[in-house]
């Protein structure tokens, strides 16, 4: 057999278009979207890819809470069992963090890794409460009470914990320590508020439930004042905000466009809206894992590196066969 000498510069090109092509494609930072409803635990690509986490059929459990924490473990509530589950960044059962909690709904992490938990306790006025674990676990203490019905936590850049108080209508402002600080007051008020986010402008978004079918929207409040930046969202329950400050709601039903479950993205100012994932099951909650998530490890292909790849091994191709028949 008679070998024949390949141009470098053949050698170099089809080298570049496989980085390109294994390369990420562009997009948000924030690759994994996982989303917990019903019985099961998904995880989303940034392209709306939807696969399973964890849980199945055959698993009794609720999951009504999520966060993620930096090491990228998933921690999920179950409203009726009173527990709290920890999975490993590969979906796999890292035990009960915790137990016997009065009907726990949000989660979030502090930044020392603290895990705050929201509860409705026995559901009457009054009766919710936040409890602080400890990184390691173990009993909790109470971070706060006297709560109706809290749903959505989350943190702001200065370390002070807002909930949305949905029994009351509120969203309230803690500080590390605890204290009540204030709250948040939107013109003409809130209306079943479930969930709060904040961009990486400080800006805070308010998720509202609704008081009717298909009456959800979003209120954003800014340094001059609130307003409502997307209506007729069904039933909306979670959020969660990626680094490019794109909104994802989660949608319990939309008698818009008939299907049950939805995930929305929506850009910072409302202008855009579009369905990210459609057919969830229902309502759940949202949370974004860290870069380096299981489903963020596996590079999305480039369109640049497919056409690279495929120009430039056709025109390696046909320079070997120039030489061969010269």
């Amino acid at each position: 057999m008679k070998l024949h000498r390949v141009n470098p510069l053949v050698i170099s090109s089809v080298t570049l278009a496989l980085a390109l092509l294994l390369a990420p494609a562009t997009g948000k930072a924030d690759s994994v979207l996982y989303f917990a409803g019903g019985k099961f635990v998904y995880d989303f690509t940034s392209n709306g890819v939807k696969s399973t986490f964890a849980g199945g059929n055959d698993v009794d459990w609720g999951p009504t809470g999520l966060a993620v924490n930096n090491a990228g473990d998933v921690f999920v509530s179950d409203f009726y069992k009173g527990n709290i589950y920890e999975l490993a960044p590969d979906g796999t059962s890292l035990g009960t963090f915790a137990t016997g909690l009065n009907h726990p709904t949000g989660l979030t992490f502090d930044k020392a890794g603290n895990l705050f938990v929201a509860g409705y306790g026995n559901g009457g006025s009054n009766d919710g409460f936040i409890d602080k674990f400890a990184p390691g676990g173990g009993s909790p203490s109470i971070f706060a009470s006297q709560l109706t019905n809290p749903n959505g936590l989350t943190f702001n850049s200065a370390g002070n914990l807002f909930v949305a108080n949905t029994g009351n209508n509120q969203v309230l402002e803690y500080s590390p320590g605890g204290s009540l600080i204030g709250g948040l007051i939107p013109v003409g008020g809130f209306t079943l508020p479930t969930a709060v986010g904040f961009d990486s402008q400080g800006n805070t978004y308010v998720v509202n439930y609704g008081g009717s079918a298909n009456a959800g929207y979003i209120d954003k409040f800014t340094s001059t004042g609130s307003s409502v930046i997307a209506g007729r969202l069904g039933s909306p329950n979670s959020l969660a905000i990626d680094s490019s400050d794109n909104l994802f709601v989660g949608n319990t039903d939309n008698q818009e466009d008939g299907h049950v479950g939805q995930i929305y993205e929506i850009s910072p100012d409302g202008s855009s809206k579009i369905i990210f994932a459609n057919n969830t099951g229902g309502g759940g909650e949202l949370a974004f894992g860290p870069s380096g998530s299981p489903a963020s490890a596996v590079p999305e292909p480039s369109m640049l590196g497919l056409f690279g790849v495929a120009a430039l091994v056709c025109g390696g191709y046909t320079w070997r066969r120039t030489k061969r028949t010269a």
